[in-house]
């Protein structure tokens, strides 16, 4: 709810240009861990401390070097970069960065109970910070100031973080002080001996990185190509909002596209979740060569159920939802805004599949072949973007998403089949067509019982939540029934 409240308090230009230049430091983010804090963490747990603490903090080092300096050289391509922004959105970065290596040696020593509190301090003091500022300033009416206001407060809960992770590891942040017991380690499905195997974890490593890499970019350039490609765009050019004359075209497409976006966010944090809790099943299954179809068929039926609620949600309620969320006054907008929160849990049916049949290939060691398929994918972006956004706006970069992320699934899928991991029996098509119609139907039916309008949702709540609520409780309790009927059936018994 508060990264709403900043929305609506920025508004659409000031937003979009937060977006921005955040954006920038995102992208490159992955180099900031690289896959060393699963190391630090994994070998301090089971050696008792980092025995190639130097070999890591140069590593770490390098790595930072080179995130800054891919920051800087996208920011002098990027158009309308204010550099005191981009100063921010670094140090931002480079904070958190540091916060989540001193929780990685909280977790390697197993303080769980101090690694909790580092993870919430930061929210917590930046939303305090937010809240004091929105009542006591007219962020809208500072312009840029308010955005560097956000990203100040962000940093300063970041700061406190660290600061509290310092005193907690005692301000051993590379774990170096703890006694040692000679173990071999566990990188990402990789183990080896580290004194012996090190150079090998760095070429798995790379390709962690190549993947992180290039699927941080098919996800998030879009936002850097609304701002390239919407500067020039003429008010005679057919497109989905109206940009005022006076305001930079580029942040405010991508202030509209964010408000989407943040629903797509928000929607991952379910299969994100998922997905960790299948690596280390996937991985022990494939280790001890045992089938692994059973539990495959099991994650992809519980993303696809849920997907597919949210698809309803989008197809039926998207406007209405998107009006009362962002108290949005034009009806033109509000549905504009509504298509666009559509098509991006069009974009969450697709990545949430990714965090089911990826996390499989992960698990199984086909990083090479998922870091080739991202670099594919990018391209695709890339070309589909160029072509749309000029026409389209924001809905042209919702196109370039939706088809880079649907041929990432369908790879994904492939892969997975090809290499016998999971086997595709068309007698489970049957299953999809009762997923798809069952809440399609159920949604059509409530809405029309209950003579839904959007008219009447604008001066009653009551009369859009109420609906709304019983077509999903009532879709999800048949959709289980007809995904899980047979395993409860089993549960039932056995008890």
């Amino acid at each position: 709810m508060i990264e709403r409240e900043i929305q609506l308090q920025l508004g659409d230009e000031l937003y979009g240009r937060y977006a921005v230049h955040v954006g920038i430091g995102v992208l490159f983010a992955v180099l900031l861990d690289a896959g060393i804090n699963a190391y630090i963490s994994r070998e301090i747990a089971m050696q008792g401390r980092l025995q190639s603490w130097k070999r890591i903090l140069y590593l770490r080092l390098g790595l930072t070097g080179l995130y800054v300096l891919l920051v800087l050289l996208f920011s002098v391509f990027q158009s309308a970069i204010q550099w005191g922004l981009i100063g921010l959105v670094l140090m931002n970065q480079l904070l958190a960065a540091s916060v989540l290596l001193s929780r990685s040696v909280l977790q390697g020593r197993h303080q769980f109970k101090w690694d909790s509190v580092v993870s919430v301090v930061d929210r917590f003091v930046a939303i305090v910070l937010l809240v004091v500022f929105f009542q006591l300033f007219d962020v809208r009416g500072m312009g840029s100031h308010g955005v560097e206001k956000f990203l100040i407060a962000q940093g300063i809960g970041y700061a406190v973080a660290l600061l509290l992770g310092l005193w907690f590891t005692g301000g051993d942040i590379l774990g170096r002080k703890s006694a040692t017991v000679p173990m071999e380690v566990e990188i990402s499905g990789y183990s080896a001996p580290e004194a012996t195997r090190i150079s090998q974890w760095l070429t798995t490593m790379g390709w962690f990185v190549v993947l992180g890499l290039s699927m941080s970019a098919f996800t998030r350039l879009d936002i850097q190509m609304l701002q390239w490609f919407t500067l020039d765009i003429s008010k005679e050019m057919v497109l989905p909002l109206d940009f005022p004359e006076q305001a930079n075209p580029g942040f405010l497409a991508n202030g509209f596209y964010a408000k989407g976006y943040r629903f797509l966010d928000a929607a991952l944090i379910f299969s994100s979740m998922l997905s960790v809790q299948l690596l280390p099943l996937f991985s022990k299954r494939i280790a001890d060569k045992l089938d692994v179809s059973a539990l495959v068929w099991l994650g992809f039926r519980i993303v696809f159920l849920v997907s597919v609620l949210a698809v309803c949600v989008g197809y039926f309620y998207g406007t209405s939802l998107m009006k009362l969320f962002y108290h949005i006054d034009s009806t033109a907008e509000a549905h504009n805004m509504g298509q666009l929160f559509f098509g991006f849990m069009l974009v969450f049916m697709a990545m949430s599949t990714v965090h089911v049949f990826g996390t499989l290939l992960t698990a199984a060691g086909d990083v090479r072949w998922l870091s080739f398929l991202a670099i594919l994918c990018l391209v695709v972006n890339i070309g589909i973007d160029s072509m749309r956004i000029p026409m389209l706006g924001p809905f042209g970069a919702l196109e370039g998403g939706l088809a880079t992320q649907g041929l990432f699934a369908l790879g994904c899928m492939y892969r997975a089949h090809s290499k016998g991991l999971f086997t595709w029996q068309w007698s489970r098509a049957e299953y999809f067509v009762y997923q798809l119609l069952v809440p399609a139907i159920v949604f059509t039916l409530i809405k029309t019982l209950v003579g839904f309008s959007a008219a009447a949702a604008d001066s009653n709540q009551s009369a859009f939540w109420a609906p709304l609520a019983i077509s999903v409780a009532l879709s999800a309790i048949l959709q289980v029934y007809l995904s899980f009927g047979a395993e409860i059936k089993q549960w039932v018994v056995k008890k």
